[in-house]
């Protein structure tokens, strides 16, 4: 009935220590609405409860004070220095330095051991028993610092099946699965994959729609995908991902195995151009090459006495590593040759 012109601002963390916040100004009735900018507070990772509540407006107790309330759950993202793994495997959902963002406060993301691509357990988002359509979930990562890495992936397992509803409407549109970097803390983002209906399903076959809620049994209904984040990543201090369930009352999605991966490579790989380890080695070695080997025609492996002992021919279709199984033969000198289509190079390798 009047203007506010003083009010004291209670407010607590997860229910602790009350801290007070003393307002005055002029705040006429029926006015526009007023933010209060509250001093900061150094909270940790992990998700949280705000309360804040009033007292006091002009000095006198609030003659109505079951309105005087406010609460709003938050997650603050850790940060993470290195790469970081997701598999599901520990109880706990959201996993230590992890968030999901329900903003229908409905089904969202969980943990689920119905189903898994390796291990016991993965993530679910529940679309097929969905009361709502037009949903937005997101699984956050912790903010991933990397530093200088001459690459950088992330690399995820999921599972999906068909809807009976699909193909769907303008009205009910289909499931869609989006992942999205955010170097600003989801203030902008960049989406890096997305898939929806038939293309998101991995069951091989489109024209497979159920009824019944999906349930992956077999290695071969998971898909996995590997997303280069190298460009989008340089010079930035940290970054998240976002894995973005888009639901419509279709049917069950499952993640699992999140791999958020940064690489530096040897000093001498990125010199010479290619790199062979182990050296010595037991069974087998690799030969890394820096970038997709188009010229490399054959790499071939001799024994001490210059017998052809292993033989792999290439058409420009080498890719940038190769593995060596060597299992098999005897301990001793060997012998590498990769022919290229303008030079020759020879490795001395020697097997424990």
């Amino acid at each position: 009935t009047n203007a506010l012109k003083a009010v004291t601002f209670n407010y607590n963390i997860d229910g602790g220590q009350n801290l007070i916040f003393n307002w005055t100004g002029n705040l006429a009735k029926c006015s526009a609405p007023l933010t209060i900018s509250l001093p900061t507070l150094n909270v940790p990772a992990g998700n949280h409860l705000f309360t804040v509540f009033t007292s006091k407006p002009n000095g006198v107790d609030d003659t109505v004070p079951l309105n005087d309330t406010a609460r709003s759950s938050f997650a603050v993202i850790a940060i993470v220095n290195g790469s970081v793994s997701e598999d599901f495997e520990e109880n706990a959902f959201p996993p230590a330095n992890w968030a999901v963002q329900n903003f229908d406060n409905n089904t969202t993301w969980a943990r689920t051991t119905a189903a898994a691509r390796t291990g016991a357990a993965s993530m679910v988002i529940n679309n097929f028993t969905y009361s709502l359509a037009n949903t937005l979930d997101k699984f956050v990562s912790p903010r991933v610092v990397f530093g200088t890495v001459d690459s950088a992936l992330v690399s995820f397992d999921y599972s999906y099946n068909l809807g009976a509803q699909f193909p769907g409407n303008s009205g009910l549109p289909v499931d869609t699965l989006e992942v999205a970097l955010t170097t600003d803390c989801g203030i902008t983002t960049t989406t890096i994959w997305k898939k929806w209906g038939a293309d998101l399903q991995t069951q091989n076959n489109p024209n497979y729609p159920t009824n019944i809620a999906y349930i992956p049994t077999l290695t071969t209904q998971w898909r996995n995908e590997r997303i280069n984040i190298t460009p989008m990543i340089q010079g930035v201090p940290d970054f998240q991902v976002y894995f973005i369930a888009k639901g419509n009352k279709q049917n069950n999605l499952y993640i699992d195995n999140i791999n958020i991966i940064g690489k530096v490579l040897p000093e001498r790989l990125k010199n010479q151009g290619y790199l062979i380890y182990p050296s010595p080695f037991s069974s087998s070695f690799r030969i890394h090459h820096l970038i997709p080997p188009i010229d490399l025609r054959s790499a071939q492996v001799y024994n001490a006495a210059g017998q052809l002992v292993w033989d792999k021919r290439f058409d420009g279709n080498s890719p940038t590593e190769v593995n060596v199984d060597l299992r098999n033969l005897a301990r001793g000198v060997y012998i590498l040759k990769m022919i290229y289509s303008d030079k020759i190079i020879v490795e001395r390798m020697v097997k424990n």
